[in-house]
């Protein structure tokens, strides 16, 4: 090497004189003297580590189970252990002993006695006491309790009974179907239902005029009488071998406790401004000689069930109050044929 005349490579480790004192690995002898004490260091580490080992764990060691020995074996020693029996609780002082104590003697058992049927016990018979309510009546006593004006009021859950006013000069109260508006009132009809204020069809009519064949009321047994006489009264509008049929004859019916008359007959309304055919469905019943007409009226092939269910209930509750007036009104409200029933389209 230029500059020096001792060669690096054979300069002792650690020579101050060296060129790089800590480059190279210690070599010779003073590495044979500093790997021993290194050694021996780890070394007594890892025997101490070992010891501590072996210690801790003879001291977390369990015995260990028993091979061989299965559940059975194991039950059989359960079974062989002797019993410890539990001494016997002894009674408090001046109480008698429960074992002692005599048992109550058996009652006697009853004899029979005998009684009419078949081995029936001879037990008072309580009697209810005696009501001022009379039992429900029949279906025609109703009706000619009604006609005549001392039966009880019908109901039906499709009108509202609050809603009932008297009309024909007091000599019926009619209800308005549940959910229906009543028009304001007209010469042309007693009174008039319609769905909303701004709805007007379907509607619900009903009129007034004096029974046909001078009936003053009706029932089962001269309900016939009656639909002869308005099927005689339809036959002048509607002729057999007229242009306009009914849309169905009269027949007997009954609505509530009523017996009456249904029939169908064609007929023409202004609906929006304009003249167009309508349907209407009638039910007929007599109250105190008079014939009440409950119709449901709407456009051709609009007339739905609902309608027609709440007419025949607005029927079936028509009710002649008592006292009402008899015979017929000095100037018939509703004139016969105020609404005519129809026209030849």
């Amino acid at each position: 090497m230029t500059g020096s005349g001792e060669d690096p490579l054979t300069t002792p480790f650690g020579d101050p004189g060296a060129p790089y004192p800590d480059r190279y690995p210690p070599r010779g002898r003073a590495a044979r003297s500093a790997w021993p004490r290194g050694s021996r260091a780890i070394a007594g580490v890892a025997c101490l580590l070992a010891m501590l080992a072996l210690a801790g764990a003879g001291c977390s060691s369990k015995p260990a189970r028993k091979k061989g020995r299965s559940k059975a074996a194991a039950a059989r020693e359960r079974e062989e252990r002797p019993l410890v029996e539990e001494p016997a609780r002894s009674e408090p002082s001046g109480m008698p002993s429960t074992a002692d104590a005599p048992l109550p003697a058996a009652e006697p058992a009853q004899e029979a006695t005998p009684a009419d049927g078949a081995g029936a016990r001879d037990t008072p018979v309580v009697e209810s006491p005696p009501t001022d309510t009379p039992p429900p009546a029949s279906l025609g006593e109703r009706v000619d309790q009604g006609s005549g004006g001392n039966g009880p009021r019908p109901t039906s859950p499709l009108v509202d009974p609050d809603t009932a006013i008297p009309l024909d000069g007091g000599r019926v109260e009619i209800c308005s179907p549940v959910g229906w508006t009543r028009s304001p009132r007209s010469a042309n009809y007693l009174v008039r239902y319609q769905p909303g204020p701004r709805k007007t069809f379907p509607s619900i009519v009903v009129t007034a005029e004096p029974s046909p064949a001078g009936l003053d009321s009706v029932a089962t047994s001269n309900q016939a009488a009656l639909v002869a006489a308005i099927a005689a009264k339809l036959a002048e509008t509607f002729p057999a071998d007229g242009p306009v049929k009914l849309i169905k004859k009269p027949a007997a019916a009954t609505f509530g406790s009523h017996p009456g008359v249904a029939w169908a007959m064609p007929g023409t309304a202004k609906v929006g401004g304009l003249s167009e055919p309508i349907e209407r469905f009638a039910y007929g019943v007599v109250l105190g000689g008079r014939l009440y007409t409950v119709e449901t009226r709407a456009p051709k092939g609009k007339l739905d069930d609902d309608a027609k269910a709440a007419a025949k209930a607005v029927a079936a509750t028509l009710f002649r109050p008592e006292g009402a007036p008899a015979g017929q009104p000095e100037a018939a409200a509703i004139p016969p044929g105020a609404e005519p029933a129809a026209t030849p389209e």
